[in-house]
């Protein structure tokens, strides 16, 4: 069979046809030599193969000796099914690589096998890219080749590449999984701490530990060699996390090991993980606050060293700080450089910030610069369920309401006085407004405020006229409030007389209202003689306020401050009953309620740790390098006495306050991370200014702890300085980062992990179908291996090129001669021709 590698250029034959004949009829004859020597090259470079069966059987089996499979696989039944193939077809050639850090040689091909090497030391790594580069090298190019892994799939470094090799060649590999899942393993999954802590104040070490089974095992810590804790353990399938506090005091370093033992554990070499804390002494929050000694005091009383200031400092004093609380300040009071700045330290410098509002902090503000990076909305979502607020206006139009107040008439001073209300609601809210005397209407059906155009327009129909009867047109609000959908319900009454059905079931009514926990009603009484008795029981059945207005021309401020309260505000009050993930747990399942909390809309895509119904008390968000929490209730008693009473209120906070940890570790605008590898280590500096830009130029210098090995960054992209550096074992190391430029400094702990090898036990089937398939090799079963290798067949391709080129040169030497030789001859032919 005959392939072709550029077949297109086959193309140009039957074009160089066609111009030899059409355009040199007289010559043909001449040029065919030539021709074909043109077609002789055409075709070479098409590089034609002929594909043939090489009757020479090669393959190189690839034995995986890592530590990972010697301990879970029987070498001896390797070895005899190994020793059986090659016994049993002695025509073959055959050779073994042996490979784990590195690749050897076990058997060359030809030689012959008794048994695997025994390895005194097990390799704790499994680089396939370097055995498939070897067993390459030791078959004939373009050989009947193939490779037989045997491992199980837990593969370091580089394998796509000898994958990418043996696709090259055209050698397939076919594998046989080797090696079990160990349930006798438990391994140290993680080891957390921060970085900095401030001295004297308590932190939180978090030690993960995975079981392949449910087991009983022993957890210890240690603190520079010295053991803090010693407990039994009680392990189940997957994941167990545990929590160790503890507190450093004075400068240095501590560096923290977790270690977990079982009975006839399969790898002590995953039982240990450590940590490398350093302790400082200046505080890493900043508590912006005006609202007296609450939050000082919380914070004393979990540790956290803190500086408290009543304003908000500029772009460099806040990124000298990893968490910003902001409590007892007035949003609508930001200026927008302060909140600018706040922004740039949490989005650009990967800052923490907690807001804490209550009642003082929210009053009056509906959106602003900082509302961007916060994770609540202030205003409903387009697809909100409900509306926020549902709102219907009684108003009196009675006979009296025609009287003239300073040459005004009342009518027309209350139409003035609604609209100034209606005008400061959400475009969002509902409306209705009610016009009743001795009858009633309703001027305006309860529907979306919108532009409120048409509100106005059905104002002008409000004319004076008749007596005063309230029930009914109460009744038929009270009605269409409680059929409404809406988060928050008022009633709005204003009326200047004396109601003429005082024998109506008033009392009933009121209590259907007291019933309505979501629905409110407050009372305008008008002028010097209405029926202040009635109103005002209506405002206390309705749980709103009541006013007296006695002068009509002070009646849209009334209205006005009434309104406010109720749409700018979103106050929710009562007895809350608060849940949520931050407050699971046996110690906070008696969380006391709330008395009140600022109603906002969670969004998307942050996280809502405590909430009153489906209403977020506290929410988190993730944005830029920095997180924001924000809790929507006051710390200063007005709403929230019954937590600061409960003596597990302090727990909760400080988890609330542990959301803004830092994301990524930033000391005065570095943001430095280590990538290990497998004896080095890359350690990347990104360098911001003081607005959040990159930082360039600067002559950066670090110090490698404890080693003491100086590193010197060069920079590789804006603000992007780099260093590279020897990791010669595991456990806890500092950098000490120093800006020669500028003056900066930083300090960056990371952890170095057991190797690779000990994290990932067990066979990775994947891995190895993935390479069979894209090698076109194939995956055999344990129990068929002799079976499997004698199915292997390859074909060799023999390139035709070098044949036809030299035909190409022949046929070019011949048509040369020819010409040569027809030249010489033509003097004497014209001599002989001529007259």
């Amino acid at each position: 069979m005959i392939g072709f590698a550029n077949p297109l250029l086959l193309l140009a034959i039957p074009a160089l046809g066609a111009i030899l004949w059409f355009f040199f009829p007289r010559h043909r004859r001449q040029h065919l030599l030539r021709f074909i020597a043109v077609v002789a090259v055409l075709v070479a470079l098409a590089e034609p193969q002929v594909t043939v069966q090489d009757s020479q059987e090669y393959l190189v089996f690839l034995i995986d000796h890592s530590a990972s499979v010697r301990r879970t696989s029987d070498v001896i039944d390797i070895e005899r099914q190994i020793q059986l193939i090659m016994e049993e077809h002695p025509s073959w050639l055959f050779g073994v690589v042996g490979f784990g850090e590195s690749a050897r040689a076990i058997i060359t091909l030809g030689d012959s096998f008794s048994h695997l090497p025994v390895e005194n030391k097990l390799d704790d790594a499994s680089r396939l890219d370097k055995a498939i580069e070897l067993g390459l090298a030791m078959m004939p190019a373009n050989g009947a080749n193939r490779l037989l892994l045997l491992s199980d799939g837990q593969f370091h470094g580089e394998s796509v590449a000898g994958v990418t090799a043996a696709q090259l060649a055209g050698v397939p590999i076919s594998v046989l999984p080797i090696g079990s899942e160990v349930s006798e393993d438990v391994r140290m999954s993680s080891l957390t701490a921060p970085s900095e802590v401030p001295s004297g104040q308590s932190f939180e070490l978090r030690a993960g530990v995975s079981a392949q089974e449910s087991t009983p095992a022993s957890l210890a810590i240690y603190r520079n060699d010295e053991l803090l804790s010693y407990d039994p353990i009680a392990l189940a399938l997957g994941t167990t996390s545990f929590i160790l506090q503890d507190e450093l005091e004075g400068g240095g370093f501590a560096e923290y090991a977790a270690v977990v033992k079982r009975d006839n554990d399969a790898f002590p070499e995953n039982d240990t993980r450590s940590v490398l804390v350093q302790t400082v002494d200046k505080p890493s929050v900043l508590l912006i606050d005006r609202n007296g000694a609450t939050l000082p005091a919380l914070l004393s009383s979990i540790g956290v060293a803190h500086v408290t200031t009543d304003t908000v400092p500029d772009l460099a004093i806040l990124s000298t700080y990893k968490q910003v609380i902001l409590s007892g300040l007035p949003l609508i009071d930001l200026t927008g450089s302060e909140a600018t700045a706040i922004e740039h330290y949490v989005k650009s410098l990967g800052g923490g910030l907690l807001v804490i509002q209550g009642e003082a902090e929210v009053r009056g503000f509906s959106s602003g610069p900082i509302d961007e990076i916060m994770p609540i909305s202030y205003s409903a979502p387009e697809k909100e369920r409900d509306p926020s607020l549902a709102i219907i206006y009684l108003l009196d139009r009675s006979q009296s309401m025609r009287e003239l107040v300073e040459l005004k008439a009342k009518i027309r001073i209350l139409r003035e006085a609604t609209a100034a209300s209606v005008f400061l609601l959400p475009a969002d809210a509902l409306v209705g407004l009610i016009g009743f005397s001795d009858d009633h209407e309703w001027l305006y059906p309860l529907q979306p405020v919108g532009d409120a155009t048409e509100i106005y327009a059905a104002l002008q129909n409000l004319r004076a006229t008749g007596g005063t009867s309230l029930y009914d047109p109460l009744l038929d609000a009270v009605t269409a409030l409680i059929a409404t959908n809406a988060r928050v319900k008022h009633l709005l009454l204003l009326s200047d007389g004396k109601t003429i059905d005082m024998d109506r079931d008033y009392p009933g009514l009121m209590a259907t209202i007291s019933e309505q926990e979501d629905l409110t009603l407050s009372a305008i009484a008008l002028g010097e003689d209405p029926n202040l008795a009635l109103l005002s029981e209506l405002a206390a059945a309705g749980g709103g306020l009541f006013m007296h207005v006695v002068d009509y021309l002070t009646l849209p401020q009334a209205t006005m401050d009434i309104t406010q309260r109720l749409g700018n505000s979103r106050f929710i009050t009562g007895d809350i009953i608060v849940s949520g993930p931050l407050a699971t747990g046996a110690d906070y399942s008696t969380i006391p309620p709330l008395s009140g909390y600022v109603f906002t809309y969670p969004k998307a895509p942050s996280s809502v740790l405590l909430a009153a119904g489906e209403d977020p008390i506290a929410a988190t968000w993730h944005i830029g390098l920095g997180t924001v929490t924000v809790l929507n209730t006051d710390l200063s008693g007005a709403w929230s006495e019954a937590w600061l009473r409960w003596p597990e209120f302090s727990r909760v906070f400080d988890r609330l306050l542990a959301t803004t940890e830092p994301l990524v570790e930033s000391s005065d605008g570095f943001f430095p991370s280590v990538t290990l590898g497998r004896d080095s280590a890359e350690f990347l500096v990104d360098a911001r200014s003081e607005t959040g830009g990159f930082a360039n130029f600067l002559h950066v210098e670090a110090t490698l702890l404890p080693d003491g090995i100086s590193l010197q960054l060069q920079q590789v992209a804006p603000g992007i300085y780099k260093a590279q550096f020897p990791i010669t074992e595991d456990g806890g190391y500092a950098i000490n980062i120093v800006d020669q430029s500028t003056g900066r400094s930083a300090r960056y702990s990371f952890s170095v992990p057991y190797a690779l090898e000990y994290q990932f036990i067990g066979r990775n089937e994947t891995e190895l179908r993935q390479i069979a398939s894209a090698t076109g090799g194939a995956v055999l079963p344990e129990d068929a291996l002799e079976d499997a290798v004698r199915s292997v067949t390859a074909a060799v391709p023999q390139p035709l090129f070098p044949w036809l080129l030299l035909l190409a040169l022949v046929l070019f030497l011949i048509d040369l001669a020819f010409r040569k030789t027809r030249f010489r001859r033509l003097p004497t032919l014209l001599r002989n021709t001529a007259p």
